[in-house]
Formats: structure tokens, sequence, C-alpha cells
């Protein structure tokens, strides 16, 4: 099979996702209504194949998305980072 990319073997990134990332809250094991707090969970189907690439086999990972630049775009990309995860992101007001 032939093809015409040209693929380095060195590149800068191992592994580089496209796709969203969401926040959920989660109070635990009491209802919302009855919670006194919550947890703060970042996840995503692309950015968990990143993450998990990153964090086991210590592949160089990257997820390319759409942020909001608020507070909460904030506590997702600190999240990002903590899991060894690049974040290309275009910031949205």
């Amino acid at each position: 099979m032939s093809s015409d990319l040209t693929i380095p073997r060195a590149g800068a990134l191992d592994l580089l996702a496209l796709g969203a990332l969401v926040h959920r809250l989660d109070p635990g094991v009491v209802p919302f209504r009855k919670a006194a707090g919550c947890a703060i969970h970042v996840s995503g189907g692309e950015f968990n194949v990143a993450a998990n690439l990153s964090d086991c086999f210590r592949l160089r990972t990257a997820i390319a998305t759409a942020m909001v630049e608020s507070p909460i775009g904030d506590l997702i990309a600190e999240r990002v980072r903590a899991m060894a995860c690049s974040l290309l992101s275009s910031l949205r007001p």
C-alpha cells in the first residue's frame, strides 16, 4: 500500500486528540438538593484516551478543543495539565 503522506518518526507529539472536554459535578452519594459540596471531574472520550496514554505509557499527548475563557475554563485547563496532557485551545469569551 503506497501513501503520499510523509510522517516524521520523531514528531512533537505521539497523539493529538480533537474533541470536547466535559466537566461533571459529582455530589457523591447524596442527592444534589441535599449536597453541601461536590467534586468536579473533567472528561471526554478523546481526552480520556490522551490522558491515559500519557499517564500509563508516558506518551506525549495533547488535546485540541475550544475552551471558554472563564474560571471554569481555567479549572478544566488545570485538570488537563495535571494529567500531563497538553492543551491546544481556542479561547472564547
